[in-house]
């Protein structure tokens, strides 16, 4: 007889799934009332329906909101659809090219953690006590 981690996976897998993608149109609902932004590495990965490498929470693309604009900013946000609903966000072009992807994600987080700014995830806390 085999055994299969796979009913523990569907019951811990938190994922919550976006239907307003083609690939997961028809997928479960997602399992929380907040609504999560997907993030892709590039916009051309949006545009082929390439799954988002992560999901934003809100409170974290309204911080988010200050780096978008021109092409300068490390992120872009992606096209709005007409309900108002942020189609994702991504890297822009140069921070790809460059290879500068980890470096952009670290100095954010080190600016929002001596911010104070989402002090849980960021604080440093320890799992020893």
């Amino acid at each position: 007889m085999s055994r299969s981690l796979l009913p523990i996976i569907a019951v811990a897998d938190n994922f919550p799934y976006l239907p307003h993608t083609k690939r997961w149109k028809d997928a479960r609902s997602p399992p929380t009332p907040e609504v999560y932004t997907p993030f892709y590495l590039t916009a051309e990965d949006q545009a082929d329906d390439v799954p988002p490498v992560g999901l934003i929470r809100p409170e974290v693309l309204e911080c988010m909101r200050s780096l978008f604009g021109d092409d300068k900013e490390p992120f872009k946000l992606l096209s709005t659809e007409n309900d108002g609903v942020d189609n994702g966000i991504c890297f822009n072009d140069w921070v790809v090219k460059q290879g500068k992807m980890g470096e952009v994600i670290n100095e954010l987080s080190v600016k929002w953690r001596d911010e104070g700014k989402f002090p849980g995830p960021l604080g440093g806390q320890s799992l020893h006590t």
